[in-house]
């Protein structure tokens, strides 16, 4: 018997398929229904994703042409208002030119990222050649983090969020401490945050911005980015003097570790103020004792009354850094004082920091203070306090040790001291002569008048072509 004829349903669902008289063949030689079904679906879906795909690909093509329409209106506005030229083509235009004594350039630009690739617009300020110190403002990156972790550390202004967004080099700290004002480093905060994934760098030679193209709607963001930049090109070339204008920015600053590195890069241009100039009197007048001390240092006359009381009313830290950076800039007036204040110090830390001041001056007139601090530690406990201070000790005394150092060093018989002794003799006979071989020192008469001191006395003498004194 004949099978019945296909269902009119079935038929019309074959006929979307664009197969021709089905309808004329019995059921049973068709595929079931439930496969037919599915692969009408299967038709259907991907006819659905072309006609999606097209209306995508217009709307793209649509918004790019819209796009292209409406920015070059906003360059040709932008370009009019700075006397620039437009340049470039219709897919990247560009506006060119120079505004005072700036070169300028503006174009968009495709700028990749992490294997993504955005169209931004690029700013390109160029500065005067041969006018400005050799230097590079750009983001903090990974790079950066990783050197620092090591120990090679960028210059750092002491304003904490600018440091950490920022990275400085050059030669000339005391120009980039000068240029680098409150007002400038907001001004550079915004461009870091506004520009695509850090595109933003200054060095001697250009300014450089990229920002995310879609982000600069109209001709009056674009302008205002321009004009910021070029008030920035202008505060770097202004070519004032670096100290005054040091002087000024102090008064006007509120970040209180930039305050302190404006007043080290006055010390170490060897600045002495009187205390009546306004930068003094200010930070005279601090309540951070630590600014007050850096302050002091800049004085041309009263230094040492201000100095003095700090220390003696001082924590240990500020101790410390009163002594550390006296070693820095190579100040030696207040040897004596240090040396004075050395038999009561409690404090190890601070100690430390003498012998290492002691070290940098290099002066014999220590040299009796230092054999006392030795004996001291050497009679002690030997806890690895004691044995790491002595060793200080030994180390400073190269510089200010005499002929009555050597002996006490010889007698040291401790395994970690012995070698640090041997070698501060030898440093000691380097630079002020050892004498002829089986040679005598004079030393201090204690009971009686000119006594002498064996210095070698049935010992083996410290360097190899001597031989004891017998």
């Amino acid at each position: 018997m004949k099978a019945d004829v296909l269902d009119p349903a079935i038929s019309s669902s074959f006929g979307v398929l664009g197969v021709y008289g089905f309808e004329n063949y019995p059921l049973d030689i068709l595929p079931n229904r439930a496969i037919i079904t599915f692969v009408e679906y299967i038709y259907i879906f991907l006819g659905g994703v072309f006609i999606v795909g097209f209306i995508i690909l217009s709307y793209f093509n649509k918004g790019d042409k819209t796009e292209k329409d409406h920015f070059m209106p906003l360059l040709q506005k932008v370009a009019v208002q700075f006397g620039l030229e437009r340049t470039g083509d219709h897919l990247y235009p560009a506006i060119t030119g120079k505004v005072g004594d700036f070169p300028v350039f503006i174009k968009k630009k495709l700028v990749s990222h992490e294997e993504i690739s955005v169209f931004t617009l690029t700013y390109e300020i160029l500065l005067p050649e041969k006018k400005l110190p050799a230097f590079s403002i750009s983001s903090e990156g990974f790079i950066t983090e990783f050197k620092r972790y090591f120990g090679v550390d960028d210059i750092q202004i002491g304003d904490p969020y600018f440091d950490d967004i920022v990275r400085i080099k050059g030669n000339d700290v005391t120009w980039l401490l000068s240029v680098l004002n409150k007002p400038v480093r907001e001004m550079i905060k915004d461009f870091m945050q506004s520009a695509y994934s850090g595109y933003f760098s200054i060095t001697e030679k250009a300014l450089n911005l990229s920002i995310e193209f879609m982000a600069m709607g109209s001709a009056k963001k674009i302008s205002l980015t321009l004009d910021m930049l070029l008030e920035l090109a202008k505060t770097l070339c202004r070519g004032e003097n670096a100290v005054e204008v040091i002087k000024n920015n102090y008064l006007t600053e509120s970040e209180q570790g930039v305050k302190y590195r404006l007043l080290d890069a006055l010390a170490d241009a060897a600045v002495k103020l009187p205390a009546d100039d306004p930068t003094m009197t200010a930070a005279l007048e601090d309540k951070d004792p630590v600014i007050r001390f850096k302050a002091a240092l800049l004085l041309n006359t009263g230094r040492y009354p201000v100095i003095s009381n700090l220390y003696e009313t001082g924590t240990p830290s500020l101790r410390k850094l009163i002594i550390n950076r006296l070693k820095e800039i190579g100040d030696g007036s207040l040897m004596e004082f240090l040396q004075e204040r050395l038999p009561g110090e409690e404090s190890i830390e601070v100690k430390t920091a003498l012998m290492e001041y002691f070290r940098e001056m290099g002066n014999d007139r220590v040299e009796p203070s230092l054999r006392k601090e030795l004996k001291a530690a050497l009679t002690s406990e030997n806890s690895p306090n004691d044995l790491t201070y002595a060793r200080n000790i030994i180390r400073a005394l190269k510089k200010c040790g005499t002929y009555e150092t050597i002996e006490p060093l010889h007698n040291i018989r401790h395994f970690i001291l012995k070698q640090d002794a041997a070698e501060t003799i030898k440093a000691i006979r380097d630079r002020i002569g050892s004498g002829e071989e089986g040679w005598l020192s004079f030393g201090k008469a204690t009971n009686t008048e000119g006594s002498l001191s064996f210095i070698e006395k049935h010992q083996k003498d410290i360097s190899d072509n001597k031989k004891p004194l017998t």
